[in-house]
């Protein structure tokens, strides 16, 4: 299986019906483009699709004001080993 995961993420985040349609049911959007994503890819995108859902030029803003936090929240940095 080819991954889609990027031609996902640009329609995404260029093309606000698509964005809302997967928002709203992802599979659905994706079958309707013709797009697959396995298991893992599916359950990233419905794990990011809060994130996907920001405007580009509003979440460039947010990672500029509290980039840590964000990027804590999406994937924990570890502790560094004693």
């Amino acid at each position: 299986m080819t991954t889609h995961l990027p031609r996902i993420i640009h329609l995404a985040t260029t093309d606000a019906d698509f964005c809302a349609e997967l928002q709203a049911a992802p599979q659905v959007a994706l079958a309707e483009r013709g797009l697959e994503a396995n298991a893992d890819e599916l359950a990233a995108l419905v794990e990011l699709r809060s994130l996907i859902a920001i405007p580009p030029q509003k979440l460039a803003t947010l990672l500029a004001i509290v980039p840590t936090r964000i990027w804590q929240a999406v994937a924990p940095i570890p502790a560094p080993a004693a």
